[in-house]
């Protein structure tokens, strides 16, 4: 078997004259290639692949890759190519030189302006620029996109704001407007804990109160979350500002807003003590409103006994304790048998329920043994119901959640069920302002 296989011989590359141009190599068998036609330049014709050679090309399959044949024919190969490659770019570069004096030498009665990107003489004279001289005079994004800019006639100040020389009654204003919530504050107290949380049940530990807040987090609706002070729209931080507008401001945090503490019960382990602190030094006696939470009306009765007196005390400002009384139906649970009866008067169905309070409250029938200060005053909501809520006396604009969906309530227990919690409501509120006159 014969080491050589006849293949097409590829001829010699093409040689670059001095132009750029190639010269198409000698062919074997074939005619001389004719002349091209005139007025056809050769620079704006596409290339034309050379002659294979037909099929006198051999190649040799038994040359080992590492012997010096191949490597002398591999270097051969990779400089024709280059060779091949170079005198390529230089005919595409004189291709694209022939384009651009032709567009540049247009007819005289053109309307296109001449760009002075155009002319040779204005590339000879541009100069490189920095990309700080680039961009500077441009304010925004805007201008460096093409817009206008909309801060370049605006004044910057260069003063900080007066804001202590405005009147006072304005500045209050402005700290209600930051630290103003428009509900209850959660505050409870820190105590110590147990040596064992999972078994504190199983037997009697003894805790004590702690000077100071374990947390303070803000709710607005009856049986709604928890939330923090930041998602109010709030800004605690202008406490942080100065000594006089921290003064100024603190009066107006806790002087505003009204503040929800744990209801003093003797059941309370540790047991209601006023005397250790709550709040910060000095920040107790700006507090104005207070407010306890309860389920029923008997955890009351060693505050309205005589525990007001020491909670007085401890807040010697205090205007106005409410006593939120939480209910989730107007005919069960805590209100069942307070309802309003079927052609019972008002002045009766009021009359009853003083006398249910005051047995409750107190655990004697008699009226007049004990007697409670103005300033404490009885509320009742429901689910859903706004704590700081202000269209309590319109029966018909107390928001009830009754699902009327199929197989529910109807719109006429609807109707029925907002008319007894606004008789309750009512009700009890009289109620309980005939058991506390003639007492400041």
């Amino acid at each position: 078997m014969s080491p050589f296989t006849s293949r097409p011989q590829t001829p010699p590359p093409a040689e670059a004259t001095e132009h750029g141009q190639l010269t198409p190599p000698a062919t074997v068998g074939k005619p001389p290639a004719t002349p091209q036609k005139q007025g056809i330049s050769t620079s704006n014709q596409l290339l034309t692949p050379p002659s294979t050679g037909a099929t006198r090309k051999i190649a040799r399959f038994i040359e080992k890759r590492g012997s010096p044949t191949a490597s002398k024919r591999r270097r051969f190969d990779r400089k024709n190519k280059d060779e091949y490659a170079v005198a390529e770019y230089a005919e595409l570069d004189d291709l694209s030189d022939a384009n651009d004096v032709s567009i540049s030498n247009e007819s005289p009665g053109s309307s296109a302006p001449a760009s002075p990107t155009d002319s040779p003489d204005s590339l000879e004279t541009r100069t490189p620029v920095s990309r700080d001289e680039a961009f500077t005079g441009i304010d925004t994004d805007d201008e460096a996109l093409g817009g206008t800019s909309s801060t370049s006639t605006t004044k910057v100040a260069t003063s900080p704001f007066p804001f202590m020389k405005l009147p006072r009654s304005i500045r209050k204003r402005i700290y209600a407007h930051l630290l103003a919530v428009p509900g209850l504050i959660c505050v409870r107290q820190n105590h110590t804990s147990y040596h064992n949380e999972e078994k504190a049940f199983l037997y009697a530990e003894e805790r004590r109160l702690l000077p100071g807040i374990a947390y303070a987090l803000p709710q607005l609706v009856v049986g709604g979350f928890k939330t923090r002070f930041a998602r109010l729209g709030g800004n605690v931080g202008v406490l942080r500002v100065c000594r006089e507008v921290e003064r100024e401001a603190r009066g107006v945090l806790y002087g505003s807003n009204a503040f929800e503490i744990t209801c003093p019960a003797l059941e309370l382990s540790p047991p209601p003590d006023f005397s250790i602190p709550l709040l910060p030094r000095g920040c107790a006696r700006l507090v104005r409103h207070l407010s306890i939470r309860l389920r029923a009306l008997y955890p009351l009765r060693w505050l309205l006994a005589g525990g007001y007196a020491s909670l007085k005390d401890a807040y010697r400002d205090l205007e106005q304790l409410d006593i939120v009384l939480e209910m989730e139906d107007a005919a069960k649970g805590p209100a069942k048998g307070l309802g309003k009866k079927d052609r019972e008067g008002w002045s009766a169905y009021v009359t009853r329920l003083r006398a249910h309070l005051v047995i409750t409250l107190f655990g004697s029938p008699h009226r007049n043994q004990h007697l409670l200060p103005i300033w404490i005053n009885l509320r009742v909501l429901f689910p859903g119901e706004a704590y700081d809520d202000r269209t309590e006396s319109d029966p018909h604009n107390i928001h009830i959640n009754v699902d009327m969906g199929p197989g529910n309530a109807s719109p006429t227990d609807v109707a029925e069920e907002r008319l007894r919690r606004y008789h309750l409501k009512r009700g009890l509120a009289e109620a309980f302002e005939l058991c506390k006159q003639g007492r400041r």
